[in-house]
């Protein structure tokens, strides 16, 4: 599905914004800036078939939508374009690596 993402990884969303004067106008949206947690990943059932994903921390009711300029409905929650997000990755280099770089060997001096 997508190489970058998986269920149960923490992402940023990156935007550009959503409009909130799309489908009911009340669906709960992702905010520029702020980190969520993927919940699942689909594949768009309109245009090419954009990968897409849904949040734990944004849940909207499953209801009726409109795709395809008006062709066709479903039954969903709406989905995020993962183009909008971009994984959060772990750090695994800690401060102490270059604290010790620092201090440097012990050298012993001959007085």
């Amino acid at each position: 599905m997508s190489e970058w993402f998986h269920v149960g990884q923490k992402v940023i969303f990156i935007g550009p914004a959503y409009s909130s004067n799309r489908g009911y106008r009340d669906e709960h949206l992702p905010e520029v800036g702020k980190r969520y947690t993927v919940r699942a990943l689909g594949k768009a059932t309109k245009g090419k078939g954009a990968v897409c994903l849904l949040l734990d921390e944004v849940v909207n009711p499953i209801r009726v939508y409109t795709i395809l300029g008006g062709a066709q409905t479903v039954l969903t929650e709406p989905w995020f374009e993962v183009r909008r997000f971009r994984p959060l990755l772990k750090r695994t280099t800690s401060i102490e690596v270059f604290q010790a770089m620092l201090v440097g060997p012990k050298l012993e001096v001959d007085a």
